[in-house]
């Protein structure tokens, strides 16, 4: 297989995204994790343009842990919101999708990583809209509720 110097030097840049998300680099979590979605979706399953085993299988192991760690967060937050907001009903529906795609085994061929490594990254973005939804109904909630115990007398 012939390598030509703009690959090796991809491979490089890719290498260091993913490296980046443990060097202890101060850019917050999220923007290093919307790095790896946007590498990943640029992965082609076959063809010229596959990545190493390794990289690819470090991007899946990091979507997956950052995806764990948002289904934890939105349980959390979804414990306090009502049962039957229709948004409460889209967060639990993303939740099962995440319940079901999060534990699969790491897929062994190259090709089904690079596949199964978008579609971790698509499953993070629908989380974080996901956790996203969920904060700005309470933050809607909270507005409503003080506006509630603002009295008359408070405006004279």
């Amino acid at each position: 297989m012939n390598t030509t110097f703009e690959q090796v030097l991809l491979a490089g840049r890719e290498r260091q995204v993913v490296e980046g998300l443990t060097d202890g680099n101060t850019r917050s979590t999220e923007v290093k994790v919307r790095a790896l979605v946007e590498l990943a979706r640029a992965w082609e399953p076959q063809g010229p343009g596959v990545r190493e085993r390794e990289v690819v299988q470090e991007v899946v192991d990091q979507l997956t842990a950052y995806g764990r760690g948002l289904v934890v967060e939105i349980r959390a937050v979804l414990a306090s919101r009502p049962v039957g907001s229709i948004d409460a009903a889209r967060v639990r529906a993303t939740l099962g999708e995440a319940g079901r795609r999060l534990p699969l085994p790491a897929p062994l061929a190259l090709p089904q990583a690079v596949v199964r490594a978008q579609g971790l990254g698509r499953l993070v973005e629908a989380l974080n809209r996901a956790l996203s939804l969920l904060r700005d109904e309470a933050t809607a909630d909270a507005g409503r509720a003080s506006a509630r115990e603002c009295s008359a007398e408070d405006f004279t």
